[in-house]
Parts: structure tokens; sequence; C-alpha cells
């Protein structure tokens, strides 16, 4: 399998850091895989930032709806 790794993030930070956080959450996923035998070359990740929310709206219930890891199949 070819994975990607996608990260999100609430729609409260600016576009920019989220932009960074969520490039950074799918990383370091990226990182424990690879750490943890999956060969590097199946992977690619990718920050969504705030741009893919599963809730729009800000509260405690949507932050944690949309601050997540998602993993899609890009090649079986």
């Amino acid at each position: 399998l070819k994975l990607e790794i996608g990260g999100h993030t609430n729609l409260r930070p600016t576009d920019r850091f989220a932009a960074r956080l969520s490039t950074n959450r799918a990383h370091a996923v990226v990182r424990y895989l690879t750490d943890n035998g999956v060969a590097p070359d199946r992977l690619t990740y990718k920050g969504y930032g705030k741009s893919r929310p599963r809730v729009n709206g800000i509260s405690k219930e949507a932050d944690r709806t949309n601050q997540r890891v998602e993993v899609k199949v890009l090649e079986k």
C-alpha cells in the first residue's frame, strides 16, 4: 500500500499557523510509522490546515472533531 497521512486542525488558529501545525502533525505520524517498520517510500504526508473541517464551528466538541490525522490509501 501507498498511504497519504493528512493532518488537520480546528478553525481557531490563523491560516499560516494551522498549515504548519497540520503538516507537523502528519509528519509526526509518518515518523512514528517509519520508526515502527513501515517503509518510508510507502508514505507521504500533507497538512491541510483548517481547509477541510468535519464540523463547521468553534466549540470544544467541534475542535476535537476537526483536530485529526486521516490515512488515505493512494495505491494498492
